[in-house]
């Protein structure tokens, strides 16, 4: 016996997703242009042997995971 439905679309782009990657995107090159334009303040030094860019590039890190975090989440329960 074979099913005969029609596969249907397993991944929809969705507003959430669009939105989540859009500020992804931002974030981004915002912080591309920041080490393009902005060297001098990169390099402050906050604490020894941590910079102003080492912060920025560790607090784009962690909001590249809360976006996925939050897609994950919220796909969860709309699919449950």
């Amino acid at each position: 016996m074979q099913n005969s439905e029609p596969p249907t679309a397993s991944v929809t782009p969705t507003m959430l997703a669009m939105l989540l990657s859009l500020t992804i995107v931002v974030a981004y090159f915002a912080f591309i242009l920041l080490v393009a334009l902005a060297k001098p303040l990169l390099a402050t030094i906050v604490t020894p042997g941590v910079s102003l860019g080492l912060i920025f590039a560790a607090g784009l890190l962690v909001f590249c995971m809360l976006a996925s975090f939050i897609f994950v989440v919220m796909q969860n329960r709309k699919d449950g």
